[in-house]
């Protein structure tokens, strides 16, 4: 069951009330914040990469 942070990031998220951080998604998404610290940094190290392949389809 979700805690109370993810419960009111998803309700502001569905009533698009509110600005959030992808932490709050991936949060309000069920992921553990040390899940999503993996994940952020991750993407990070490899925004060159990321990029490039987005533009490949472009």
């Amino acid at each position: 069951m979700a805690g109370k942070r993810e419960a009111l990031l998803a309700e502001a998220i569905k009533d698009n009330t509110a600005m959030f951080t992808s932490e709050d998604i991936l949060t309000a998404g069920g992921i553990n914040i040390k899940e999503v610290s993996e994940l952020l940094n991750k993407v990070s190290s490899n925004t060159d990469e990321i990029i490039r392949e987005f533009l490949k389809g472009k």
